[in-house]
């Protein structure tokens, strides 16, 4: 059992409590999300990498054989009545919106434009895209942080059911206001009235607040309170 400071919460680990069927393997498993009906998905390296549970821990499906290997950030967005589980798969370089079942809706490989990394320093050039998380705002904007490869964030907006490339924000790897040195996670969020993109940006041990449109607002959390953060919140 584990408690609060304040002793208001507890929590009590259950080491069995989702029924793995005994014929699949578990690799890392990276992320974890909930449906609006209390439906859990387990994202994981190993063929199945999506494992899906019911409230109580039981199995009810797996898929995505093509996916194995580098799963990363998993994000479960409702657009109207429906909602959409979007994958970031860091081995296969991609971030893919699948429906709740597993059928793939759209793919996004390395979002290089013609004049994306001018001016940006070599060593980033070369790297490849190794997408960790994604996130997505009510009007449907897609936002993708490159993790392991150029840091980056990349936008795109999807208003015709297709992801279409925008813009991208962050690069430079150094630890200047507004640069992004491996940012590893994303979230929407609201702040000071206004709604925001939380950037953790790791290597600078720091979180980062953006504009919608990739403008620098503030630093949230400085490192003198942060190591290797993996969330913005």
């Amino acid at each position: 059992m584990i408690q609060t400071d304040n002793q208001k919460e507890q929590y009590e680990a259950v080491l069995d409590f989702l029924e793995i069927p005994s014929s699949m393997d578990l690799g890392l498993t990276h992320a974890i999300v909930e449906d609006r009906a209390g439906r859990l998905y387990l994202y994981q390296n190993y063929a199945p990498c999506m494992l899906v549970f019911d409230a109580a821990g039981r199995f009810l499906d797996s898929w995505g054989e093509d996916y194995a290997g580098g799963a990363h950030g998993c994000f479960i967005h409702a657009e109207g009545d429906e909602e959409f589980i979007y994958l970031a798969n860091t081995d296969l370089g991609t971030v893919t919106k699948n429906t709740l079942s597993g059928d793939e809706l759209w793919q996004i490989t390395t979002p290089r434009q013609e004049d994306l990394y001018r001016g940006v320093n070599e060593h980033w050039q070369n790297k490849r895209f190794v997408p960790t998380q994604v996130a997505v705002t009510p009007d449907q904007r897609v936002y993708i942080v490159d993790g392991y490869g150029q840091p980056y964030c990349h936008i795109f907006d999807q208003k015709d059911g297709k992801p279409h490339y925008l813009s991208s924000f962050g690069g430079n790897g150094d630890s200047a206001p507004g640069s992004l040195n491996e940012p590893h996670g994303v979230e929407v969020s609201e702040r000071h009235g206004r709604k925001v993109i939380l950037i953790a940006n790791r290597r600078n041990h720091r979180v980062d607040s953006f504009s919608l449109d990739g403008e620098f607002v503030e630093t949230v959390i400085h490192k003198d309170d942060l190591r290797y953060l993996t969330c913005p919140q």
